[in-house]
């Protein structure tokens, strides 16, 4: 009806139907009504009324005519191109501009147009200059002005992507940035940014600078993204620009936003020479990097990160120091990604001015990608300068170790050891352990996760970690066992050896928990390096404290360490089979050979071990009874103890070991005294707090003799070794190279051997009528000895040479001399006197 209405003759039909498809098409946009309306010809029989001279016949046209093509536009998606011929354009908006007052008409050319741009432009394969365009452009400017509701449907379509402006439609924008309408001022903003990279030296930046005043935020954002885009193609702008940027944001840290953000990112393109020198721009900046910033946290932090980069004296302001420290823990991770380039600047000028951000630098330790790996290279370097920085960092350090991101050593700021994020990790867990591992025992579960998979390097790191931390909690520590057993097999010596130790420490407290690889350390026993040996013994020896059986099928393996070159060795196998005799000695086998090399272990100075104890277990070896059983068997005077001593021919001949120091040994001298320091003072004698597990025996009894002792009496208890004197020797002395253990009696001054007593004699020339003979063997017990008498329960075991003092021979036994390859064996509580015995 109103297309039919368009064919009449007369004028005010026409106007009516014109005026009637306006209003349909102004609520009715379907696709079933263009089509109609197309096969009705509509657009057709519209267009010649554009040039009616009636003006309200015109604008009628002009309104169902937009309406018409924006229905097309939308429904077809394509824009022929006379629709963006600037003739078209221009006639359109005439007509607007001759008719202010018809709003239904602004309103439907203005949505025209902007389906036009959004649709025949935007990303379209069209030139932005081209005459129609730029056309179009200026004419949805300027009638934005002319309304709020066209304002807004203009800037909607013309702002979602850049819009270029010739110098014209340039010109026409900085005109209507003090616009009245809010959106005006936002595409006039947006269009003045859009081409600055053409006009950036015919702008006026204080035209610019005006929008951050704006009272709309959209207006002001938008003209802070101008001044930035300004400040990037003209960074000359920067000295008028820095003082109204830097107020603005003063005037604003309360409330920052998006126009903050964007006049960071302005402050971002400026030379840092210039912020450096303003008086308050790092401070302004550094109060901006808080997650209570928004977006403005990000370019302030970047802006930050720049400032410190440039000049060191900045990260010196407590304010900036602080600003990093909370971004390094910031909600958004490319907040957290500058302030660690900040924090690496800070480290690299003087890395104890880092120790404040190591809690921070931890938080990121499981980040995957350049994060965490900068993370812990700054953290590794400020731990080793300040290692007391370590200790409280242990929930970062646990994350750390777990995160196997790899590290491109050739590209970070300092030199680290390791190919990953868990592996640099190790050397701050290193340093922090050793400063303080009280505090490290939830370390011991992921290193022990990263050893199955750690490299060489590293896992020398780790065992040496978990050397310290098995010896503070050797309950959590068990957990290691099963890696240790595995890494004592390694060919690193640091690492077998580390490995060898935490298995003692763990074996001090929970043997049980080592005693499933003690095939491991048997094996580790003959490992080329000492230190190995010995650590591994020292572990044996405290799983055998509470499980005498556990080495009963390797036994005669560690009888073999008691002939080692290395006295280290030597003594923690005395130590081992010490500690087994005084449990089961009847495991010890072959028992005479290992009671003949304990014996000799007691002459030898080298092996720090008590004499009386390695007699002790000689004797409980060689009757198969410990101590402890003797203790509750019956007295020697109910029951005799009888057996046989090596001959003169046997003794030595279990071994070559070199009693005194070893010739040819081929590691370092200082060996000795750094094993006895390493292993004595930490693993050797660890306390068992186990319930099954026997009491250790008495240390042993190391102070020097005293001026009293130098008496020819050698009273009870006493152990005295001489060798090769040459001085006057009194009638009671015993020879050189002479061993007497005495015990239990009242020791007379003169001749006397005490009770209980055990003379080892070699290589003398004694002259004194009581003279026991050259190699000579004495043990005595339980009686008042007289002058020269052999009390009772003695053992006589002589050898070697002639004795000057008495007279030799099997027919001549009157004397106190006693005949040379003599043994003598009596029981105790005998009731004959010494020429009985004899």
């Amino acid at each position: 009806m109103f297309a039919e209405a368009l064919a009449s003759d007369d004028g005010a039909v026409v106007r009516s139907g014109l005026r009637g498809l306006a209003t349909v098409l102004s609520y009715d946009q379907s696709p079933a009504t263009y089509d109609r309306l197309t096969a009705a010809g509509v657009t057709d029989q519209v267009t010649p009324w554009l040039d009616s001279g009636n003006g309200h016949a015109r604008s009628l046209a002009a309104e169902t005519l937009a309406r018409l093509n924006a229905l097309e536009t939308t429904a077809t998606g394509t824009v022929p191109a006379e629709r963006l011929s600037p003739d078209h354009v221009r006639e359109l908006r005439e007509v607007v501009e001759a008719n202010p007052e018809h709003w239904p008409l602004r309103s439907a050319v203005v949505e025209y147009f902007a389906t036009l741009w959004y649709e025949g432009v935007r990303g379209a394969e069209r030139d932005p200059t081209a005459p129609g365009t730029q056309a179009l452009l200026g004419s949805l400017l300027t009638l934005s002005a002319t309304g709020e509701q066209v304002s807004t449907t203009a800037a909607f379509a013309v702002t979602g992507a850049r819009a270029d402006a010739d110098e014209t439609r340039f010109s026409l924008a900085l005109d209507h940035l003090d616009g009245d309408q809010v959106a005006t001022r936002y595409l006039a903003a947006h269009l003045v940014r859009s081409s600055l990279d053409r006009h950036a030296g015919s702008v006026d930046p204080d035209r610019v600078l005006a929008l951050l005043e704006d009272p709309s935020p959209a207006v002001r954002w938008m003209g802070a993204e101008a001044v930035a885009t300004l400040l990037r193609f003209d960074p000359s702008r920067g000295p008028e620009l820095r003082d109204r940027l830097v107020l603005h944001l003063e005037e604003n840290r309360d409330a920052p936003g998006r126009p903050e953000s964007a006049v960071l990112r302005a402050l971002a393109g400026m030379d840092e020479e210039h912020l450096v020198s303003h008086p308050t721009a790092a401070t302004t900046i550094a109060a901006y990097v808080d997650d209570g910033a928004g977006a403005a946290a990000q370019p302030a932090a970047e802006v930050l990160t720049a400032l410190i980069e440039a000049s060191r004296s900045i990260a010196r302001q407590e304010p900036v120091r602080d600003a990093v420290e909370r971004g390094l823990t910031h909600d958004e991770p490319a907040v957290r990604r500058a302030c660690l380039d900040a924090t690496v600047a800070i480290v690299e000028d003087d890395a104890e001015d880092g120790r404040a951000f190591v809690d921070g630098l931890a938080a990121n330790l499981d980040a995957e990608g350049e994060r965490g790996v900068l993370a812990a290279v700054a953290l590794a370097r400020i731990v080793e300068a300040v290692p007391e920085a370590g200790p409280g960092i242990t929930a970062g350090l646990v994350r750390g170790l777990r995160n196997h991101t790899p590290v491109d050593r050739q590209s970070v700021p300092f030199m680290v050891r390791g190919g990953t994020v868990s592996a640099v990790t190790v050397d701050i867990v290193a340093d922090a352990v050793a400063t303080d591992p009280g505090r490290a025992e939830a370390l011991i579960e992921p290193l022990v996760d990263l050893a199955t998979t750690a490299e060489r390097s590293t896992l020398a790191g780790i065992f040496r970690i978990l050397t310290d931390l098995s010896a503070e909690f050797p309950d959590t520590a068990k957990a290691a066992v099963e890696s240790a057993a595995v890494a004592i097999e390694q060919n690193r010596v640091s690492t077998r050896r580390d490995a060898a130790q935490v298995l003692a420490n763990v074996a001090a407290y929970h043997p049980d928990a080592v005693a499933p690889f003690v095939d491991r350390l048997v094996l580790a026993t003959d490992d080329d390096s000492p230190r190995v040996r010995a650590a591994a013994l020292v572990a044996l020896r405290n799983v055998c404290a509470a499980l005498p059986g556990a080495v009963e099928s390797d036994i005669h393996r560690i009888v073999g360490r008691l002939d080692d070159d290395s006295s280290v060795v030597r003594k923690h196998a005395a130590r081992l089979i010490a500690t087994v005799a005084d449990r089961e000695p009847e495991l010890i086998e072959p028992a005479a050979e290992t009671s003949d090399r304990l014996r000799r272990l007691q002459r030898d100075p080298a092996v720090d071990v008590d004499a009386e104890r390695l007699q002790t277990a000689s004797t409980a070896i060689q009757t198969g009874v410990s101590a402890t059983d003797i203790e509750d068997k019956p007295t020697s005077q109910e029951k005799s103890e009888i057996w046989t001593p090596e001959s003169a021919d046997e003794m030595g001949v279990s071994g070559d070991t070199e009693v005194f120091e070893p010739v040819g040994d081929d590691f370092d001298p200082s060996f000795d005294e750094e094993i006895e320091e390493e292993l004595d003072a930490e693993i050797d004698e660890p306390v068992d707090e186990s319930a099954t597990q026997d009491s250790p025996p008495a240390v042993e009894d190391e102070t020097p003799p005293t001026a009293e002792d130098e008496d020819d009496d050698l009273g009870d208890q006493e152990t005295v070794i001489e060798d090769e004197s040459t001085a006057e020797e009194s009638p009671g002395d015993l020879g050189d190279h002479d061993t007497v253990i005495e015990d239990d009696s009242e020791g007379e001054s003169g001749d006397g051997l005490g009770g209980h007593d055990t003379i080892i004699k070699d290589d003398g020339e004694d002259e004194s009528s009581n003279d026991l003979g050259d190699h000579d063997t004495v043990i005595e017990g339980g009686s008042d000895n007289q002058p020269g008498d052999l009390g009772d329960r003695a053992t006589v075991i002589d050898d070697g040479t002639d004795d000057d003092g008495g007279e030799d021979g099997a027919d001549e036994r009157d004397g106190p001399d006693i005949e040379d390859h003599t043994t003598v064996i009596e029981p105790d509580g005998s009731e004959s006197d010494d020429e009985d015995a004899r």
